[in-house]
């Protein structure tokens, strides 16, 4: 198992980075990126381009959060189901009727309404998948064998993660009513 985007920096896994351990973070990334930049390793140029390539996407995963457990859960949980609608896919009660009556008959106030609260109901997802994130902080540098999260932890976050694709889609479909 490839353990990237943890490995292309030498670190350990983690979900969780702090503003303080994100400046270490950069740290470590700038040393590499020197190390590895295409114009210091010219002996083999297609192959130098592609790692620091990669290098850039890692850190760019591994600086935003939600990025990043998307992809540890795309990269480290493969065996969970994939398949469209796999995933639990259904809004709080109140919110699916408010959504139907708004479907039938949109006005601008109700979409308008209505999508403040799917946006809130976004960021209470986004605040669970970074509680359970930083349960799993950045440990800095070195190799690890065994993963720290769990698969139920895994599946967690891939629903956190799906619940929040479903309600973003659902918020662009209600901004599109609104400018009709």
């Amino acid at each position: 198992m490839s353990t990237r985007p943890f490995s292309s920096l030498g670190l350990k896994p983690y979900l969780g980075l702090s503003s303080s351990d994100s400046e270490l973070l950069h740290k470590i990334y700038l040393r590499k990126s020197l190390e590895l930049h295409p114009d210091r390793n010219r002996n083999e140029p297609n192959q130098s381009e592609k790692v620091f390539s990669e290098l850039n996407a890692d850190y760019q995963d591994l600086r935003n959060t939600e990025k990043l457990v998307q992809r540890v859960v795309e990269d480290f949980f493969s065996d969970a189901p994939s398949t469209p609608g796999s995933q639990k896919q259904n809004m709080a009660p109140d919110l699916a009727l408010e959504y139907f009556e708004i479907i039938e008959d949109p006005t601008p106030d109700s979409v308008k309404a209505f999508t403040a609260k799917v946006e809130i109901n976004i960021q209470s997802q986004m605040e669970k998948l970074t509680q359970i994130a930083m349960r799993f902080p950045y440990q800095g540098l070195g190799a690890s064998d065994t993963l720290p999260w769990s698969k139920e932890d895994l599946s967690t976050l891939k629903e956190l993660i799906a619940q929040k694709k479903y309600l973003t889609n659902i918020l662009v479909e209600m901004r599109s009513k609104v400018s009709l």
